[in-house]
């Protein structure tokens, strides 16, 4: 299990690399400026492993739910949607037992939920680096407004990130 860990540091480390992004204590971190992030590259994370697509974003939680409902799918798909018969035959020197196993709509119904999931899964990690781009794009700006008022004018300072 802890080489499991390993590789997949290994495999998110080669992506930052391969992407261009960089350490988590490099300097250019502690700006102001956050990268843009790829859509294609959320998709692909998404692909691969449930939720990384997500976690890329910075939004794992909700990558937490798709994971959780695609399990959820092919739990019913391999418990409920398998049926088991079991038939016997006796002869007079042996005896055979045949198992059948049959597919039930279950079966078909957690499948397809499993796929529809990861599809949506993908989709919505691309809007989430959408809105972690559209979120974090653009210079700080700072505003300074003069606003009438009744008993004369008042100074209004704003600053938007």
């Amino acid at each position: 299990m802890k080489q499991f860990f390993i590789i997949i540091f290994i495999v998110v480390l080669g992506f930052q690399i391969v992407l261009g992004q960089e350490s988590p204590g490099s300097d250019s971190r502690l700006s102001h400026q956050p990268k843009q992030k790829s859509q294609a590259t959320a998709v692909l994370l998404s692909f691969l492993i449930s939720s990384t697509g997500h976690a890329y974003a910075g939004n794992w939680g909700r990558g937490l739910g798709f994971t959780a409902g695609r399990v959820g799918c092919a739990v019913l798909a391999f418990t409920a949607g398998i049926k088991e018969t079991t038939e016997t035959e006796h002869g007079y020197y042996y005896t055979m037992i045949t198992v059948k196993e049959e597919k039930t709509p279950f079966f078909y119904i957690g499948v397809g939920g499993a796929i529809i999931l990861g599809i949506w899964e993908m989709v919505d990690a691309a809007k989430e680096v959408q809105r972690y781009n559209s979120r974090y794009s653009g210079n700080p700006k700072f505003g300074l407004d003069l606003v009438p008022q009744k008993d004369g004018a008042s100074l209004k300072l704003s600053y938007n990130f």
